[in-house]
């Protein structure tokens, strides 16, 4: 298995800020193959690691809180998909009637309508969807896992051509 540290990390991903990644374990968002022992010790993550990055980065740019992203990325679905290599999936999310409410409150209500309304699928499900309805809904979601995995194949090829 291969190992990435830190600076790999930050060479593949170079809008993610040092400690934007260091939170990401602090935070319980991903967990590194090692925690550094001792204070300047180094983090050493996998490739795994990389595409919970990638998702995860995805998810923030859409505005996703990082307790919400918690739970999406530690959930059995989404860790299963990671540690059997099953790019093939979506990511799909839904939020609802969130333009009608108001922008104070919007924020609380937030959470609830993130956390009620995501899953993992596969392409044969992708295409069959049932669950979420398009037109009922203000936001929808999509992130494909597998482009995850082709943002950090890219990343780490770029990296190995600067080597």
């Amino acid at each position: 298995m291969k190992e990435f540290y830190h600076k790999d990390i930050l060479n593949c991903f170079p809008s993610l800020h040092p400690q934007t990644l260091i939170s990401f374990s602090e935070k319980g968002l991903i967990k590194p193959l090692s925690e550094p022992q001792s204070r300047g010790g180094k983090r050493v993550y996998s490739y795994s690691n990389l595409i919970e990055i990638a998702f995860i980065h995805s998810l923030m740019a859409y505005g996703i809180s990082l307790k919400t992203i918690k739970r999406v990325v530690t959930s059995k679905p989404f860790q299963e998909s990671l540690i059997k290599g099953e790019f093939d999936k979506f990511f799909i999310m839904c939020t609802r009637y969130l333009s009608m409410i108001d922008p104070k409150a919007k924020k609380r209500v937030q959470e609830t309508y993130w956390n009620m309304e995501w899953d993992i699928l596969s392409k044969s499900d992708f295409k069959n969807i049932k669950k979420f309805d398009p037109e009922s809904s203000d936001t929808m979601i999509v992130i494909n896992l597998r482009r995850m995995k082709e943002i950090v194949d890219g990343g780490l090829e770029i990296q190995q051509k600067k080597s």
